[in-house]
């Protein structure tokens, strides 16, 4: 909790200017998009958590309640359907994809109406000490995780057959070759793309790892890592970065979002629209072929709301915004979206609260 309060006070540090030296542009009212943040519950001292959707319930794991809830969009209390607390979850067709049990890697599918979880694949079958898996991905056939090691980088990729087959380990990380950085594999985003396994980080990385286990393959990285960078989304398209502007050599209370291709092409700009008051923070895909970010910008009653965009490839429109500042509302899991609504989690890093909270597209 520390650690993400603290990046909200930084975050003017970093892009390089005060924050009460922003300039707010006219019509940046709080007040014309504020009435969008239509909180679903009441504040709860539930975790952070990602939701999924499906059939009129938004689906995620309540540590109050040690199961699995539904929540009605349409108005009502979440409801237990299923025991336990899992990691992520996945609504596939009529049933759950999700992970639990020893270290996070025993990977399971359940109908959408509770019952019993069957397992699918025990990652930690024949591993003597498994490490802990921070992410896992599922494909029609094959299920895709990795593993931490005693420092908590990331250091290795492993994949199974969903039928049942046993873990085999894809890549050490960092991966041999000479054109992929050797540098440590801290927090990275993760996401499968079309035929590899995708990282990046703040740091400057930027790696595919095949599916076919073949060599790794370094991604373009923004020039700038030395001077501030940071991820904010990775997809099948590829590695989301955002980075300063400049001008004449002075970086600039601005900045803008490229993307790294996950074919190994050069960067190329995905936005470069961002108000020079905010900053985006996290990128989605909404299902569509566009994309959902939650950023934050300073608004005409000078505080810093968390903000929802909607973007087609080259238009951005803004759904809604909080009502108080972004330490309110941080918003940093992955939402849920639906062709009427985007369904996020706000975290409130004051209280130590969590509600869900629908913005209308």
């Amino acid at each position: 909790m520390w650690c993400r309060t603290a990046a909200v006070a930084l975050s003017c540090v970093f892009v390089g200017v005060g924050c009460a030296d922003v300039v707010v542009p006219s019509g940046q009212s709080a007040g014309s998009c504020s009435a969008s943040w239509q909180p679903l519950m009441a504040p709860s001292r539930e975790a952070d958590v990602p939701l999924s959707y499906s059939d009129g319930n938004l689906y995620y794991w309540s540590i109050l309640q040690e199961s699995l809830v539904a929540l009605p969009v349409g108005g009502g209390a979440a409801s237990p359907i299923m025991p336990g607390v899992g990691r992520d979850l996945v609504v596939e067709g009529n049933h759950f994809l999700f992970s639990s049990g020893r270290q996070g890697l025993q990977f399971f599918q359940a109908p959408l109406d509770g019952g019993t979880p069957t397992l699918l694949v025990d990652g930690a079958a024949g591993q003597g000490a498994p490490a802990l898996s921070m992410w896992h991905a599922f494909t029609s056939d094959q299920i895709f995780w990795t593993q931490e090691d005693a420092v908590g980088s990331t250091s290795s990729v492993w994949h199974a057959r969903r039928d049942g087959g046993a873990a085999d380990l894809l890549e050490r990380l960092p991966p041999s070759g000479a054109d992929v950085p050797s540098i440590p594999y801290w927090t990275p985003s993760v996401a499968l793309g079309q035929d590899a396994v995708l990282f990046g980080n703040d740091g400057g990385l930027g790696v595919a790892v095949p599916f076919d286990g073949g060599p790794a393959r370094a991604l373009a990285v923004p020039p700038v890592a030395s001077q501030w960078i940071q991820v904010v989304g990775v997809d099948e398209t590829g590695v989301y970065w955002e980075i300063p502007k400049f001008k004449d050599g002075v970086k600039l209370a601005a900045t803008t979002v490229v993307l790294s291709p996950a074919d190994g092409g050069p960067l190329r700009t995905f936005w470069d629209e961002v108000p020079a008051n905010g900053w985006i923070d996290r990128i989605w895909p909404d299902g569509a072929g566009g994309w959902i970010m939650i950023g934050r910008q300073k608004l005409d009653d000078d505080l810093r709301h968390t903000v929802v965009y909607a973007y087609d490839g080259k238009d951005a429109r803004r759904l809604g915004c909080s009502p108080d500042d972004s330490s309110t509302s941080w918003a940093d899991q992955r939402v849920a979206v639906t062709p009427d609504a985007v369904y996020l989690g706000a975290s409130d890093l004051r209280e130590s609260t969590w509600q869900v909270v629908r913005v209308p597209r």
